[in-house]
């Protein structure tokens, strides 16, 4: 358990792999897409941490980030609502972690 509550608000505008390696982390669990790129972020730049924690539900993991339990690591459309509104802070990735999508479709002629 934390011994203190986390405040985010204490943390560089920009977050880089060394500053949240010793950060108390809140993780998507092992297999889902956002916790695969955040592990490829981390290993890219050679640094591994051990999250406090690892969930399966968004909800849950804003939850505890919000109690300030730990660092909640979400895509960004999960945690726009209250950012715009001041009630979560949140800091960018450096360097930056993305998502890459695309659309497909049918190969078949009309």
């Amino acid at each position: 358990m934390v011994d203190e509550l986390f405040d985010f608000r204490r943390r560089p505008a920009r977050i880089s792999p060394d500053v949240l390696a010793p950060s108390p982390v809140l993780l998507y669990e092992l297999g889902g897409n956002t916790r695969r790129i955040v592990d490829e972020w981390l290993a890219r730049s050679g640094t591994s941490l051990r999250p406090l924690m690892s969930l399966g539900r968004v909800e849950a993991i804003k939850g505890m980030g919000e109690a300030g339990l730990g660092c909640a690591v979400l895509p960004g459309m999960a945690v726009a609502d209250k950012e715009s509104q001041g009630e979560r802070v949140v800091r960018p990735f450096t360097p930056k972690l993305s998502r890459r999508l695309t659309v497909g479709g049918g190969a078949t002629d009309p």
